[in-house]
């Protein structure tokens, strides 16, 4: 028995001489010993805390800001475990989206300047790192590296409390990661993607030294273990963004050119047979046009630096103005100096590897413009280039349209991808331009290597044709409309010339020059403003002559040319020293059509309801001095964006330039917007609009950041938000009504009612209604707001008239069937981030069966009231005054939060509105008739 005790003995003795290095013990720390242990480093404010722990008595290891504890377990970083209880107090920076930046951490690392990985407090745009936690794969204390450089997003929430952090290195299989227990999914933390190749340290770092964050360490147990035998193998490089090659295409499948422009140059705009009608037009009447070219051309010549690949402004700059002025003066007249700048420009082109740099290289804003200036320069001085010359730039004109589908269209390249998921968006417009004049420019040259591409071109122009609303509205602005629209107009004119469709005959393009008509204030030299709307009218509005031309519009074309007069800007000469809104002669030169017959402005229709948007406007007329009146009740993005959405797996649409203000209006009269809205604002708030507030706040998505983004949730069916529920066009009376309390938390019925009395008055009757009496703030705004007779509502509005002396002025009066407090109050209304100055009428009353009306002196009548009485059940009596008139107005309550409610008037105005005048909303699912 001896000697088997003994042999027992001497082989645990050789056991343990010959156990390899790496098998260290393994070691548990509680700090319940009131010091930190043997073994640990710290630095800076690292103490125990008596009073804190996982356990109802206990200690743990207190890291405070600027404090650092570590303890290394092993010699050299391998296999093991480690597991870390760490206590998180919720503390975060006051910006958390404001940029990268750090708290507490807390992981493992693999001994001094090698990575380490941390999880804890970790802030960037793109992180919520204030509510949740991500994994940090970076080096502590190395210049230029952060934990939110290479960072593994969780998605767990960051909750005030203990947490159990667990790292396991397997030799074989690698690092994974455990919260409270749980692995983590590997498509939140993949080890391959990782650098850290084996741990043999715990790291403790505490918040930045001027930071609040605490954390407490109740528990850390390590085990170590063998050497690695894997390191982490980064999955395969995806494929090239831009493959070599497109696949074949099967000869039936081939798009095929129009036979009149196949083989010939120039073909994309106009042809040679259409030079000597572009002679005449411009030695007549399309000199103005002619005049814009000429006076610009000095300014056309290649740039010494390329800024356009990093400036889309330069890249609009030099594609879509200077290198078309250049191409169309070349074709037109054949002139030396302009093949020169053409060549020069086509020249730089072909020398730079991209026409854009940064996060969207050869996808973007900039180099789309830029494809359209070379497409066009390519096509105009095709028959006088030096053949090789010619072939190296018609590949690359391909190259360029194959890199903007692939890494754009096609989501290959990084980004947002803000644009391709949203047919309407303007930015795609640039970028499908730019696409398409490239590709038709080289369409039958390149040996069939375009063929795929053109293909997958007719696919494009028909997807984002089909979504077009047929009023030929955009939901983001007026002036958003000529930053988007000649895009789309070159897309189809170069379609319809080189292809044979039909594109510029759509309801749309029918449409599209009313709008902007309608769109234009009285005088034509600024806008009725809605969504993101500057000051002015937008500069490339040579879009709608091309629209009308096309389709014979006589009245629209002659408006059109009005609003063209309106905008010139002369020298003391006569001649034109500048023209903001047809900016671009080249395109005027193009798409101006001196064949239309003449027509007249005041043929046009001047009351219009363009069902996409909710948009009603009225107006007795063009000039300076007339009124114009336009009412918006319609939700984000408009009817057909929104049935985009609903039928396309509640998709992403932009509609970060729509403003929550249904149920707004916006009033000029004597010369200025005297009921006037926000400017083209990054501060998204209903305040901000002559609407209502419900206990406070504003309609659903205010106040969601500088964008405003899609509703998700019960209300992701935005078409449901606001809706016109009638519309009658009685000629002298316009009357149309709007539904937006879904909207808004706490309504029932918010139904505005706007009544247009040609030549006396304007009438704006509320019927507001919450289950739990909502407080509701009624709103009014101009620059200036001032009392007349406060206790009667009546208030005078004033704002900067237009291009004439003195400011703009009108006297309204409000009223209600509760009592009603009043202040004139500041606006929230904002021109980017500063705040307009302007002031505004806030009327408070309860919202329990509220009943408002409120009557504008718009033509300075004098002396115009109005006054209220309810009469039997849902019906109120409304008596609106002035000289030599008395109009009593029959008002009776929708039945249906849907349906119209019913108006009639006696006695200076006849007029009726009903049921039989429910509004159109030409879409499916909105339960109106479909047909117009």
């Amino acid at each position: 028995m001896k000697h088997c005790v003994r042999w027992a003995l001497v082989a645990l003795v050789a056991l343990v001489m010959t156990a390899p290095a790496w098998a260290q013990e393994a070691k548990s720390f509680d700090f319940a010993d009131g010091k930190v242990p043997e073994g640990w480093t710290v630095q800076g404010d690292v103490t125990i805390d008596k009073d804190k722990s996982q356990q109802d008595s206990g200690t743990s290891l207190r890291v405070g800001p600027g404090g650092k504890a570590t303890y290394t377990f092993q010699e050299a970083p391998a296999s093991g475990k480690v597991e870390i209880v760490v206590y998180e107090d919720g503390v975060s920076v006051a910006k958390p989206k404001g940029g990268h930046d750090f708290g507490a951490l807390y992981g493992i690392g693999q001994g001094p300047g090698k990575p380490a990985l941390v999880t804890g407090a970790i802030y960037a745009s793109y992180l919520a790192g204030d509510t949740s936690y991500s994994l940090g794969d970076f080096t502590p204390g190395k210049a230029g590296e952060l934990p939110s450089h290479k960072v593994s997003f969780l998605g767990l929430k960051r909750t005030e409390g203990w947490h159990k952090w667990t790292f396991t290195m397997d030799a074989e299989k690698g690092l994974t990661v455990a919260h409270n227990g749980r692995n983590l999914p590997a498509n939140r933390f993949d080890w391959n993607k990782s650098r850290i190749e084996g741990m043999n340290q715990v790291i403790i770092l505490g918040d930045k030294a001027d930071g609040k964050q605490v954390v407490w360490v109740d528990t850390v147990n390590v085990t170590p273990g063998e050497p690695m035998k894997a390191k982490p193998t980064p999955p395969p490089p995806p494929p090239p963004a831009v493959p070599e090659a497109d696949p074949e295409v099967s000869a039936a499948d081939v798009v095929k050119l129009q036979d009149k422009v196949a083989g010939k140059h120039p073909r994309l705009l106009f042809t040679a047979e259409d030079i000597p009608a572009l002679k005449a037009k411009a030695a007549g009447p399309g000199a103005m046009f002619w005049e814009r070219v000429n006076a610009y051309l000095p300014a056309c010549k290649p740039p010494e630096e390329p800024k356009f690949q990093r400036d889309a402004t330069d890249g609009q700059r030099q594609g879509m103005w200077r290198m078309p002025t250049v191409a169309v003066h070349y074709a037109m007249t054949g002139d030396k100096q302009s093949y020169e700048k053409g060549l020069g420009y086509m020249q730089m082109l072909l020398k730079l590897e991209n026409w854009e740099t940064g996060g969207e290289t050869d996808s973007g804003m900039s180099s789309a413009n830029i494809s359209i200036g070379a497409a066009l320069l390519y096509d105009a001085l095709y028959n006088d280039l030096p053949e090789d010359f010619r072939n190296k730039f018609r590949d690359k004109l391909l190259t360029m349209a194959r890199r903007q589908y692939h890494r754009g269209h096609l989501k290959k390249a990084g980004g947002t991808h803000y644009w391709q998921n949203d047919p309407q968006n303007n930015h795609r417009w640039h970028r499908d331009a730019g696409m398409v004049l490239s590709l038709l420019a080289v369409a039958g040259e390149c040996g069939g290597k375009e063929n795929w591409m053109l293909g997958e071109m007719v696919k494009e122009i028909a997807y984002i044709s089909k979504w077009l609303p047929e009023d030929g509205t955009t939901h983001e602005g007026p002036t958003y409309m000529p930053f988007g629209a000649p895009y789309l107009a070159l897309v189809h004119d170069a379609s319809d010339r080189n292809l044979g469709t039909n594109y510029l005959q759509m309801g749309f393009w029918k449409h599209a020059p009313l709008y902007r008509m309608h769109t234009l204030a009285p005088g034509l030299t600024s806008a009725i403003p809605y969504g993101d709307c500057g000051g002015g009218t937008g500069a490339i509005n040579d879009y709608t002559l091309l629209a009308t031309g096309r389709n014979n519009q006589a009245d629209l074309q002659d408006a059109i040319m009005e609003y063209y007069k309106a905008n010139v800007q002369r020298n003391e000469d006569g001649s034109v020293r500048h023209h903001m809104t047809f900016m671009y002669g080249w395109l005027g030169m193009l798409w101006y059509n001196p064949d239309v017959p003449q027509g007249s402005i005041d043929n046009l229709s001047k009351n219009f309801y363009f069902d996409d948007v909710g948009l009603v406007y009225a107006r007795d007329g063009w000039k300076q001095d007339n009124v114009a009146v336009m009412f918006k009740c319609s939700p984000y993005g408009g009817y057909l964006l929104n049935h985009y959405r609903n039928t396309h797996n509640n998709s992403y649409i932009n509609v970060a330039h729509d403003d929550p203000d249904a149920n707004t209006f916006v009033l000029y009269a004597d010369g200025g917007r005297v009921i006037d809205s926000d400017g083209y604002s990054l501060i998204k708030n209903t305040q901000s609009h002559n609407t209502i507030l419900v206990n406070g706040k504003g309609q659903k998505g205010s106040n969601n950041g500088v964008w405003s983004q899609p509703l998700k949730g019960k209300d992701a069916d935005m078409s449901k938000l606001a809706f016109i529920t009638t519309y009658k066009d009685g000629g002298e009376v316009v009357l149309s009504e709007g539904e937006a309390s879904n909207s808004y938390v706490g309504l029932d019925r918010y139904r505005r009612a706007v009544i247009w009395v040609s030549g006396k008055y304007l009438l704006v009757l509320d019927d507001i209604r919450g289950a739990k009496s909502p407080e509701i703030t009624w709103l009014n705004q101009s620059r200036e707001v001032e009392a007349v007779d406060a206790g009667k509502g009546i208030y005078r509005f004033t704002n900067k008239a237009r291009g004439r002396d003195g400011d703009s002025s009108i006297l309204m009066q409000v009223v209600a069937n509760r009592q009603m407090e009043i202040v004139v109050g500041d606006s929230a209304a904002a021109a980017k981030k500063e705040l307009m100055g302007y002031k505004q009428l806030q009327v408070t009353m309860p919202g329990d069966n509220l009943r408002v009306a409120a009557v504008y002196d718009a033509w300075n009548k004098g002396n115009v009231s109005v006054a209220m009485a309810a009469a039997e059940g849902e019906t109120y009596k409304v008596t609106v005054k002035g000289p030599g008139f008395e109009d009593v107005w029959t008002w009776t309550a929708a039945s249906e939060k849907e349906k119209p409610a019913s108006f009639s008037s006696a006695g200076s105005t006849t007029f009726e509105a009903g049921a039989a005048d429910w509004a159109v909303i030409p879409y499916p699912g909105m339960g109106r008739p479909q047909e117009k």
